[in-house]
């Protein structure tokens, strides 16, 4: 997590990932190209978060978290199942996943995504608990940790 010093659910999240062996940084981000239109007046700070999307963001990514567990609870102890049926559980998250890479990219929307991440602590814990140990035991397993890189990691 950046700077922030927070635990909470996004740090759960990570470390479920970290427990798979599995944890990536994000893509690599290129320089902003020079500007070529007028600079905003100084006095133009940069637009509100969203707050509702970031809420609806975090909703979604408990949903996800929710589906992992599920598909723990159904395939213990074969990681190849676990590995298909992750994929489908990200490809149907993609656009969320894509949403939390934005929000991670721009500070403001970051801090506030975690804020309303740190809502769901107390319904994380427990899908960690069920997510968790399929994880560290297919932690080598070569087609779960392709399937886990496609998780954003806040």
């Amino acid at each position: 997590m950046r700077g922030s010093g927070r635990r909470g659910v996004a740090a759960a999240i990570v470390v479920a990932i970290a427990v798979a062996g599995t944890a990536c940084g994000g893509a690599q981000r290129d320089a902003p190209a020079a500007s070529t239109t007028a600079a905003a007046p100084a006095d133009a700070g940069p637009p509100p978060v969203d707050r509702d999307a970031m809420r609806e963001l975090a909703d979604g990514m408990l949903e996800v978290l929710q589906a992992m567990a599920e598909v723990m609870d159904a395939r213990a102890g074969d990681c190849a199942a676990i590995a298909v049926d992750l994929k489908l559980v990200f490809d149907q998250a993609s656009t969320i996943f894509d949403a939390a890479r934005a929000a991670d990219a721009d500070p403001a929307a970051h801090e506030v995504l975690l804020e309303e991440m740190d809502r769901h602590a107390a319904e994380v814990a427990p899908l960690l608990d069920r997510i968790g140990p399929g994880l560290t035991a297919c932690r080598d397993h070569p087609e779960l940790i392709e399937v886990m890189e496609h998780m954003p990691v806040l």
